[in-house]
């Protein structure tokens, strides 16, 4: 059994356990201490806990875990590694990137902002590509290593760069090829980023984003340790 909560901070709607009621617990998707009491926002009544606990709408339905207190789904990235590269692209440009400490970035056409503080100027609807550069430091500094691209395109997904910085992590669920444009914007990104060398050990990596591969999902080393931090 459990009770509907809505966080008073991010309005994730939660079903907690009913042995949880009247404690103190941190919200699983922006971390505030939320009181696990009926939201006046739903009905007071007790609900049954679907089996699987995983994220069940757009509007993040998600299970308290009492031990790990952290919501459970089947996203493929875990967590933002400070070290790695993150940008999300359209068919006309960079949308937007992540930078440690910084957060989500956003493409106001005239430079970037922090999301955050922007969300009335990002699109609800359209077809994104985020793509995910691992990175490792070597004796000689910073080396792109491996790739990974995934198709954002469920209603209002990128209004989540306005949120915590890992909500839009709930819908990247399943790799997808990378479009032409995303391959070229994602290349001048990095050279405009990095210095030449960055590439210098993975000649695959800029051959394939200067070539017409457009089915490949992954490539290079996508299984990259934590960067550590310089």
């Amino acid at each position: 059994m459990s009770i509907r909560v809505i966080c008073p901070h991010c309005k994730c709607k939660i079903d907690a356990s009913d042995t949880l009621a009247n404690k103190l617990k941190p919200c699983p998707k922006c971390k505030n201490q939320i009181l696990i009491a009926p939201s006046v926002e739903e009905s007071p009544k007790i609900v049954p806990v679907p089996h699987s606990g995983s994220v069940a709408n757009a509007e993040a339905e998600i299970e308290f875990d009492p031990n790990a207190g952290v919501s459970v789904g089947q996203r493929l990235i875990r967590r933002l590694k400070p070290g790695n590269i993150y940008v999300i692209t359209s068919y006309e440009r960079i949308v937007a990137y992540w930078k440690f400490p910084d957060g989500w970035l956003y493409n106001v056409g005239s430079g970037f902002v922090p999301a955050k503080r922007n969300r009335e100027l990002i699109p609800e609807n359209g077809t994104f590509t985020l793509i995910e550069g691992n990175v490792h430091k070597t004796e000689e500094g910073q080396r792109l290593v491996g790739l990974q691209f995934y198709e954002l395109k469920s209603r209002g997904v990128l209004l989540l760069i306005a949120g915590t910085e890992t909500d839009i992590l709930e819908k990247v669920t399943e790799r997808s090829a990378c479009p032409d444009s995303a391959k070229r914007f994602f290349l001048q990104y990095i050279r405009g980023h990095y210095f030449t060398d960055f590439t210098k050990e993975a000649p695959e990596l800029v051959d394939f984003l200067l070539g017409d591969d457009y089915h490949t999902r992954q490539i290079g080393d996508t299984d990259a340790q934590d960067p550590q931090l310089g």
